[in-house]
């Protein structure tokens, strides 16, 4: 089961936990429906097919990820296995 627990907009912390896709250079987290771009070293080191909870801060989305339908974008700063 995938989750989102929202912080306050527009800078605020975020925690997911859903299921790592890569596609090319845009890493995304699938949390149930939606996909979130992930960027940062930590999410760079995550692979895909990974069951994660990230943490992070919103950020501006990575021109890797622009034909994607995204909900928003993480700076990831921490990934824990979930």
């Amino acid at each position: 089961m995938g989750g989102e627990l929202p912080g306050p907009l527009p800078f605020g912390a975020r925690t997911l936990t859903g299921t790592v896709e890569r596609v090319g250079d845009c890493t995304m987290l699938l949390v149930g429906g939606r996909r979130w771009a992930l960027t940062g070293d930590v999410a760079a080191a995550l692979s895909p097919g990974d069951r994660v909870t990230v943490r992070g801060h919103l950020a501006p989305r990575p021109a890797a990820c622009g034909e994607w339908d995204l909900a928003q974008t993480v700076a990831v700063i921490r990934a824990d296995p979930a």
